[in-house]
């Protein structure tokens, strides 16, 4: 049963640096006395990121408590991947010899620095593909997706990898055009270009992305690609849009850093950063199209929600 517990005090329960399921299975909540008041805490499994991004290092994996379920959810299921990179079996050394030709070629061009952490990444990214929205909560329902994940994971791998090198080739392409600006009045648009390409590629993006997100990310480096084949004739419209899409960006990042460093950051904000890709390819390569209908307006009334 995991109804509530009374105190004992939570402290108890909290664990750091996990490598299995913790025995026996936490409770969903937890109630403690502070200055004589009751509090629900949540304990959750927490994944604590290593100190450099895109190496081939494991999350640590802690057992905390948080203080609201939706926190909760979103906490266990980091965790969950996390824990699961502990105890599967790697797939490094496999995926590595099968490689394609030319995935091989493009992996060694990739902004990890090493092939090694490029496929570690998409193994993670792979893992939280398989890992279901609802996380497990129990040792019996961790155990099942250990399972389904350890049974699936090779081919998921291959389908990220599959991603990935599109993405990179695109990524290169757009890289070498963006290398020198054709006039002075391109300048602003280069610059925001290859911003906008350093945050979509950089050492980690394939887990940091996910699955989901990872699927649009050639049709983002396409929009680059058109807005660049436009740019000449349309400086001014692009500078418009350009200041558009600036403001947006910069209301994002406030909503951004005003959540506190320990918890998740809200799906619904995640949601608004790809919701600017998608607006940046209505504005500058509308023939691509966009993953649903998108507007400034809408992106400004979701961030007013949600501050």
């Amino acid at each position: 049963g995991n109804g509530a517990q009374a105190t004992p005090p939570t402290a108890s329960l909290e664990r750091t640096d996990l490598t299995a399921w913790p025995e026996p299975d936490p409770p969903r909540s937890v109630e403690t006395l502070v200055a004589g008041q009751t509090v629900t805490g949540y304990p959750t499994l927490v994944a604590v990121p290593p100190a450099a991004p895109g190496t081939t290092e494991v999350p640590r994996v802690d057992l905390g408590i948080l203080s609201d379920p939706e926190e909760q959810r979103a906490a266990q299921r980091d965790g969950v991947i996390a824990l699961l990179q502990r105890v599967l079996p790697s797939v490094h050394r496999y995926v590595v010899e099968h490689l394609s030709q030319k995935e091989r070629l493009i992996f060694t061009q990739n902004p990890h620095g090493s092939v090694e952490a490029l496929i570690h990444d998409c193994t993670v990214a792979a893992i939280d593909r398989l890992v279901p929205q609802e996380p497990p909560f129990t040792r019996e329902e961790f155990d099942r997706v250990a399972e389904h994940v350890r049974a699936e994971l090779i081919d998921t791998v291959f389908a990220v990898t599959a991603l990935v090198t599109t993405t990179l080739t695109e990524a290169t392409t757009v890289r070498r055009r963006l290398k020198k600006p054709g006039s002075l009045g391109a300048v602003a648009a280069f610059k925001d270009m290859s911003e906008q390409v350093e945050r979509l590629v950089y050492p980690g993006f394939v887990a940091r992305t996910g699955w989901q997100a990872l699927q649009r990310l050639p049709r983002y480096l396409a929009g680059v690609n058109g807005r660049l084949d436009k740019l000449s004739g349309h400086l001014q419209r692009d500078a418009v849009a350009m200041q558009t899409v600036h403001d947006l960006e910069a209301e994002y990042r406030r909503a951004r850093e005003a959540v506190p460093a320990t918890v998740p950051v809200p799906a619904a904000l995640t949601a608004v950063r790809w919701d600017l890709e998608e607006l940046r390819v209505s504005f500058f390569a509308q023939e691509l199209g966009t993953a649903h209908s998108v507007s400034e307006k809408r992106i400004r009334k979701k961030l007013r929600e949600l501050s």
